[in-house]
This record gives C-alpha cells, sequence and structure tokens, in this order.
C-alpha cells in the first residue's frame, strides 16, 4: 500500500480536495512539490476527501493504471473500514462506488458471489489489547480456496501468524466438537480439508507487527497467532452454539470422525 505523499511524489499532477468540519479544502502538487498553500473554499455540508493524480511519465515509462487493480482495492478499503463510502472515477468517465457495512463479511459475500454456498458468512471483529481483528468466512461448493489476509491494511500471503492463529481457532474447536459427538471415537479434522471451496478474508490490525522479509508479506509475531485463535475459538463457538445445526456442515467440509 503506498501512502499519500509516496503517491503525489509519483504524480505529474496530485489534487487533494477535503471537506470536515463544514469547510472545503483544496490543495495540489506538480511532481511532489506544492503548487501553494491549502485553499479554504468555504462552507460546505459536505463529508469526505477526493484525490485525482496522473501518474508522471518521467517515472513510468507507459503512466496508464490498471483500473480493476484499483477497484478491487478501493473494494477492500471499504469493508476494511465499514462505513466509509470510496468513489472512482477511471479515464472513461465512468463513476462507480464501493460500501461494505458490515466490513470484511461484506467482502466474503463479495467474493462467493454466484456461487452455491454451503453455510451463512460467519464473521468477527474483535477489538482486544493490542489487537483489531476482522475475519469472515463461507464454504462454497466447488474445490477452489480464496483466501485473502491483510495487516495494517497491507495484503499478506504466505503461512502468517495471523492465518495461523485464524487455522488453529477454527480447526481446534471443530476438533473437540468432534471428539464431544463422536464419544471418543478417533477423530480426523485438518486444515486442507476444511480449506475445500473455503472464502476467507482476514484483517489484523496491530501497532508492533513483525515480518519475516523486506516485502513485509508474512506476518511472524507469535503473540499474535495467540490472540487471533483465541478471538476466533470463542467467536465461532458462540456462532455455533446459536446456530447447531452449522456444525455438522462445518464437521462434514474438516473432515468427520474416522
Amino acid at each position: 500500500m503506498i501512502d499519500i505523499p509516496a503517491a503525489a511524489a509519483l504524480a505529474e499532477t496530485f489534487r487533494l480536495e477535503s471537506c470536515h468540519q463544514g469547510r472545503r479544502f483544496d490543495f495540489s502538487m506538480i511532481r511532489g512539490a506544492p503548487t501553494g498553500p491549502t485553499h479554504d473554499l468555504g462552507p460546505t455540508e459536505r463529508q469526505g476527501t477526493r484525490f485525482e493524480w496522473r501518474p508522471d511519465p518521467v517515472i513510468f515509462r507507459q503512466p496508464t493504471l490498471d483500473a480493476d487493480l484499483v477497484r478491487d482495492r478501493l473494494r477492500f478499503l471499504a469493508a476494511y473500514r465499514p462505513g466509509l463510502v470510496v468513489g472512482f472515477e477511471g479515464e472513461d468517465g465512468r463513476r462507480e462506488r464501493f460500501s461494505c457495512p458490515a466490513g470484511m463479511a461484506d467482502r466474503v459475500r463479495a467474493l462467493a458471489a454466484g456461487r452455491s454456498a454451503y453455510q451463512p458468512v460467519f464473521a468477527v471483529q474483535a477489538r482486544i489489547p493490542g489487537l483489531a481483528l476482522d475475519v469472515a468466512f463461507q464454504h462454497v461448493r466447488g474445490e477452489e480456496t480464496v483466501i485473502e489476509t491483510y495487516a495494517n491494511g497491507r495484503r499478506t500471503t504466505g503461512d502468517g501468524a495471523h492465518w495461523r492463529g485464524f487455522q488453529r481457532g477454527v480447526i481446534g474447536l471443530l476438533r473437540a466438537k468432534a471428539r464431544e459427538r463422536a464419544e471418543h471415537e478417533p477423530v480426523r479434522v485438518d486444515s486442507p480439508s476444511f480449506e475445500r471451496g473455503l472464502i476467507a478474508v482476514l484483517s489484523v490490525d496491530a501497532a508492533n507487527l513483525q515480518f519475516e522479509s523486506p516485502t513485509r508479506d508474512r506476518v511472524t509475531n507469535g503473540e499474535i497467532e495467540e490472540r487471533v485463535a483465541a478471538a476466533v475459538r470463542t467467536q465461532l463457538g458462540v456462532w455455533l452454539s446459536e446456530h447447531p445445526s452449522l456444525l455438522e456442515t462445518l464437521l462434514a467440509r474438516a473432515g468427520r470422525c474416522d
């Protein structure tokens, strides 16, 4: 994720319009240099921020934007900040608006659109000391798996601590439930089986995230794994107690008792 100063530095022209506290403000830059002070454009009833930028052809030999990539990023940001409405207008003049009031649950529904689902979307939004967690998942028919993980708003890949925590929380609970239902018979519940047909989005925010490499794509904090596992296990247990028929569905996906 590139922040605003970096985007402005890489743009031939950059303009920001912000409406807050009943006033409208305008600020512009050319190749990272301000064209002047921030202008107060007067009172307004609007709220929000608008960015306009054009990639600098001196830096980018082919200064074109992948509109689909931008749209996908904006869709995530709408889910990352529930209540935020994000607008996008491409070079073709088409305008779009993205909003996900239910956070990552809406993101999962969008990713699962057009597919037959096995169960409703399960979602957790937990705010615990040192960690904000937003995770949602749903199983759909077929073998394809779609998993998105994020840390502090940045896309992550690989077997990171936050994803391992999710796996531990879900599989640990399902194994315990399977043992209870099987009356101590051998059980076979595993992550590969559970992840068949899984659509999941996991986002964590924490102040002191640690990463494996400079690419910052794999979270390594052990305490993040522990906290995510505990939150997911607790909340999934509550959800299944309220919807006991769904336990059979999840056990069938993860592998029932031998």
